[in-house]
């Protein structure tokens, strides 16, 4: 389904409302949704390999909601702002500092993130409980815009519906108490392959 379909099948929750005929508007609703819905179920999973220098502070290439793990390629964990030998430190949203780094040694980084956002002729490929939440979250944007009281009613109502669609995807697809991708593999977990 492309963005431009998913807005077009969202306008008629929001045929009371100016905004139901404004595509760029609704496009930036739908890019929110992504972006909550990205940190709301970490449905997104990426990762990177960073092959070190005698520097002890890298950037990694996106930005990232939450690192998962970090190991070398001997499968040792790093462990999180830890002074330890094998520790590491996030000092921005990009930057990860590691202490005691080895010129030539492997670090392989995996974190959940926020995808692109979408142009309306880009494919928005995930589940259907997640296409609902879009379109809840893309009404609950359009309707908080006004401020009467039929309005913000109708928001708190599409939110809570966009809440128990979020509810919905994370009890048929979450793993319980998984923090690594190297104990479970998630990504085939949640679908997204």
């Amino acid at each position: 389904m492309t963005a431009q379909s998913l807005i077009d099948s969202t306008k008629p929750l929001l045929s009371q409302t100016q905004i139901s005929g404004e595509d760029g508007i609704l496009l930036t609703y739908l890019n929110f949704a992504k972006n909550q819905i990205a940190q709301d179920t970490l449905s997104w999973l990426g990762g990177e390999e960073i092959t070190m220098t005698t520097d002890s502070v890298y950037t990694l290439s996106v930005m990232h909601i939450q690192i998962i793990d970090m190991y070398d390629s001997q499968l040792n964990i790093m462990e999180r702002n830890s002074y330890n030998t094998n520790g590491y430190f996030q000092i921005s949203p990009t930057e990860i500092k590691i202490n005691n780094p080895t010129e030539g040694n492997k670090i392989y980084v995996n974190y959940y993130y926020t995808p692109n956002d979408y142009e309306l002729s880009d494919e928005v490929t995930v589940p259907l409980t997640l296409q609902n939440a879009i379109q809840y979250f893309i009404a609950h944007k359009s309707f908080e815009t006004y401020r009467s009281e039929k309005e913000i009613f109708s928001s708190t109502e599409y939110y809570k519906k966009y809440k128990a669609s979020v509810t919905e995807y994370l009890y048929t697809t979450d793993t319980l108490s998984t923090d690594s991708l190297v104990k479970v593999d998630m990504i085939k977990n949640k679908c997204l392959v």
